[in-house]
């Protein structure tokens, strides 16, 4: 047999010192408590247990757990908000409408819109052409 692990409590049940001593700790606090409430000088409203809410405890919590939903509804419905806003902004602009949408109208152009000179033959004047049957002074020579 080996005494240094019979003697190892920790070793034996796997469960640490420390845990003892803060369990030994707890039932002492409890024993002082009971006596107290037997002899008069504590109230059972008094007492409060570590792990166990008070009434005043679960109250201030369910408030803070009601106003953490009112404040989530409100981030909800600010991104709703601002998503429709932003929607109706994209909608209401024919130039950006249906941007990320595969069926787009787009705005067709024709190639010669952006040309500096564009529309300068218009503004000259016609010449007749006229016909002459003479190789050396015809138009086109």
């Amino acid at each position: 047999m080996d005494i240094d692990r019979m003697l190892n409590f920790e070793k034996r049940t796997g469960i640490k010192n420390e845990q003892i001593e803060d369990f030994v700790d707890k039932a002492s606090a409890v024993q002082d408590a009971i006596k107290g409430m037997l002899d008069g000088k504590l109230k059972p409203e008094d007492i409060q247990i570590d792990g166990i809410d008070t009434p005043e405890e679960i109250e201030r919590k369910e408030k803070e757990k009601q106003a953490m939903l009112i404040k989530k509804k409100q981030q909800e419905e600010e991104l709703i908000n601002e998503a429709t806003h932003k929607e109706n902004a994209l909608r209401g602009n024919p130039l950006i409408q249906g941007l990320g949408d595969e069926n787009t109208s787009k705005v067709k152009r024709k190639w010669n819109d952006d040309v500096v000179f564009r529309n300068q033959a218009s503004t000259e004047p016609d010449t007749k052409k006229r016909f002459v049957n003479d190789t050396i002074r015809n138009d086109f020579h």
